[in-house]
């Protein structure tokens, strides 16, 4: 028996009524319902593409729910006119790292000519000064002959100077190349990525069967793939799920959240099929709503 008590009437004091109910015994049950949605216990994620300098893109077409899909289709496309802007200024980016390899190289090249010319000049003035000793010795005053001799000798130590600056020139231009060889490969890289970052705009189905977009967190925001949304690279986007194997996501506010427990049994009325109650149980709970 439960005993309720309520006020009556207004001004004099009529004392108090007492109503007086029976109830059946039993165990106070607590029942509520709650929104949420339908997702597989088991699906296969289809993510944004991880990319180097590009830290989000907006979502341009996606195929609508329940699309019947096999591996490798396409099934959902980022906006590309960002990526091919950066595509645009890294092949102008390659384009002039080849011409100044070019330039470079042809600078060398006459570099080199003119080290080899003046090589030459040295050996035939080296040359020109022996002969000018060989012919003077009988010729010439002693005076003269020591000038000859010192002009060899100083035509000896600029040929052995133009030899070290062929040398040195080698090692100049090796490690010259080497560094413009570097500058285009690297450019070349950045091209050949950006160019495989355009394909990966277009997303492909990893596996055969149905897509789903489920509500996830996109862009630091809980929200389903359309066009005009924004993810962030390596967000998940997609999912093909497991239709044998499904589970009822609900929103419980916290306050709520502490009357349910694992095992408590529940019902659930999918959208979908409205007049077809579907019986289940809870089966887990988040961390943060134990």
């Amino acid at each position: 028996m439960i005993g309720l008590s309520l006020a009556g009437g207004c001004g004099g004091d009529e004392g108090t009524i007492t109503t007086t109910v029976a109830v059946d015994k039993g165990n106070l049950v607590f029942a509520s319902s709650f929104y949420g949605e339908i997702q597989s216990a088991k699906s296969i994620p289809v993510h944004a593409p991880e990319t180097r300098g590009s830290d989000s893109f907006t979502i341009q077409t996606v195929l609508p729910d329940g699309t019947e899909v096999k591996e490798g289709d396409v099934v959902l496309t980022f906006d590309s006119g960002p990526m091919t802007d950066t595509l645009r200024t890294r092949e102008m980016d390659l384009a002039v790292a080849k011409a100044n390899e070019e330039r470079e190289r042809f600078a060398l090249e006459r570099e080199k000519l003119e080290l080899d010319l003046g090589l030459k000049r040295q050996e035939l003035l080296l040359e020109k000064a022996k002969l000018a000793v060989v012919e003077g010795v009988n010729f010439i005053s002693k005076v003269q002959l020591e000038k000859a001799k010192a002009d060899v000798a100083r035509a000896e130590l600029e040929l052995g100077l133009a030899r070290d600056a062929v040398k040195g020139f080698e090692r100049k231009r090796k490690a010259t190349l080497e560094v413009q060889r570097i500058k285009v490969a690297d450019a070349a890289a950045k091209v050949e990525e950006t160019r495989q970052q355009l394909l990966d705009l277009d997303v492909k189905a990893p596996a055969n069967g149905v897509i789903y977009a489920p509500y996830t967190r996109m862009n630091w925001r809980r929200s389903k793939a359309a066009p005009g949304v924004v993810a962030r690279s390596g967000d998940k986007i997609l999912e093909i799920p497991d239709l044998e194997n499904l589970e009822a996501h609900i929103f419980v506010r916290q306050r709520d959240a502490s009357l349910l427990r694992e095992g408590d049994q529940a019902t659930v009325f999918a959208a979908v099929l409205p007049n077809q109650p579907i019986k289940g149980k809870v089966v887990r709970k988040e961390a943060f709503a134990r």
